[in-house]
């Protein structure tokens, strides 16, 4: 509520989101006064969108020899019509055994966003942090705090990897970006 009345009280589409124009307004060195205006306000900014898809790395690897910073998925992230900063990522995280699937945080300790080599985000994995959707055999995990600029017109690739317990064949883990999984700001 405080932030749609700060955007009306301030010109900006009242959307309840701080986007880009909001922060811009926020990040203004002059303090305004809220006045009615005589002319027509003209906005300055826009407000951006990201296009998500499968990054072509890291490829699938099905003989993986290691447990930790282990590749797993690529992201990349399209920004248009503006900057945005990506803020979270749902991932869908499925460990399937030949006996069913079972909860990821038995086989991952810890998932790690980056870009490039830079540590982005780091998530903790255990029971609190992996979530299963209601009525199925699915889990997924949400990851905060990534906070990366992604310039208009510019596509960044993050990379997604998992520390594990251990490594076995009876083991199959599928990643994937769940619906609407990207949340950009």
């Amino acid at each position: 509520a405080a932030v749609k009345a700060y955007q009306t009280a301030n010109g900006i589409p009242s959307t309840g989101f701080v986007g880009p124009m909001t922060r811009a307004s926020l990040n203004s060195s002059t303090p305004t006064t809220p006045t009615t205006p005589t002319t027509p306000v003209v906005l300055n900014g826009e407000e951006g969108f990201a296009e998500y898809r499968l990054a072509p790395q890291p490829v699938n690897d099905m003989n993986i020899q290691r447990s930790s910073d282990v590749a797993v998925y690529g992201l990349e992230v399209k920004a248009k019509n503006a900057d945005v900063s990506v803020e979270r990522i749902t991932l869908d995280v499925t460990a399937s055994t030949t006996n069913g699937t079972e909860n990821p945080a038995t086989l991952i300790n810890k998932i790690t966003v980056k870009d490039g080599s830079t540590v982005l985000a780091t998530l903790p994995v255990n029971s609190s942090t992996v979530s299963k959707y209601t009525g199925t055999a699915n889990y997924y995990v949400q990851i905060s705090g990534i906070s990366t600029k992604v310039a208009k017109d510019t596509i960044k690739t993050l990379t997604v990897s998992f520390d594990t317990n251990s490594i076995d064949t009876s083991r199959n883990v599928q990643v994937s970006i769940a619906a609407n999984g990207v949340r950009v700001v």
